[in-house]
């Protein structure tokens, strides 16, 4: 699936280096879970907008430590502190936990696996770091004209493929892909099995972004293309687009 960031609104910068939770985060960040905010938060930070840290609440000791003192009643006079064993594999992280230290991402991704969603949800906390407030406001903007020229599309088909919208699939079958990776393929569908040369696709400017001029239009014409076609083969079963020397691509799809 092709991953964006769903930005609901700029998080204010009051919340710059300040640990805060899914819900409080989820008022800026579209995500379903905290495996998907962290996703999500992966983009960005690629994407160079911000950074962001993964911590675990202190507070999370605390109800370790009373779940173990409830499970072993003989226990109660002891001071347990930290070296009783921590549930869900997290007894190595309890000197990060109780510092609120940044969690790597091998150990993030090992708690996401070894707990259950409700200790995610109430424990993990998210710090975002030297967020680029005006790059994010272009982010944004770019994601709304790109919203409002998907809907300027006509719907086109072929062959059980159909481009409406942002919207793509085969034979109702959803295909997920990016504004970008739609144009490609709304160009082909147009094509019905007829080759696209590389002049047509270049005449289509929502093809391109500004980087892609210095990047080279032909490498990411063919980047695009191939990242289209793997997209397409893991619904339809096979490889659709095909290339013809000096002509360009086309789809090859059976009625």
């Amino acid at each position: 699936m092709n991953m964006q960031m769903k930005l609901l609104a700029l998080p204010p910068s009051k919340m710059l280096n300040k640990a805060v939770s899914k819900y409080e985060l989820g008022r800026y960040f579209q995500a379903d879970s905290v495996e998907g905010l962290i996703t999500t938060l992966q983009y960005g930070e690629r994407m160079g907008l911000f950074n962001f840290d993964v911590i675990i609440s202190p507070e999370y000791l605390d109800w370790a430590e009373m779940k173990h003192k409830l499970l072993n009643p003989i226990d109660l006079s002891m001071d347990l502190g930290f070296r009783k064993p921590v549930p869900y594999e997290l007894y190595g992280l309890s000197g990060k936990i109780k510092n609120s230290e940044p969690l790597e991402d091998a150990e993030i991704q090992r708690i996401i696996v070894d707990a259950p969603h409700e200790i995610l949800n109430q424990y993990f906390r998210f710090k975002l770091r030297e967020v680029d407030y005006e790059e994010l406001r272009n982010y944004v903007q770019q994601k709304t004209n790109q919203a409002e020229k998907d809907r300027d599309y006509g719907t086109v088909r072929y062959n059980g493929l159909v481009a409406e919208g942002a919207k793509i699939t085969y034979h109702n079958q959803p295909i997920y892909m990016g504004f970008q990776h739609r144009q490609v393929l709304r160009l082909l569908i147009e094509q019905k099995g007829v080759p696209c040369s590389k002049d047509e696709f270049k005449r289509n400017a929502d093809i391109f972004t500004r980087d892609s001029y210095s990047s080279g239009m032909d490498a990411v014409l063919r980047n695009l293309i191939y990242e289209v076609r793997k997209k397409i083969k893991v619904v339809v079963g096979k490889n659709c687009i095909k290339n013809k020397p000096l002509e360009g691509w086309y789809l090859e799809l059976d009625p």
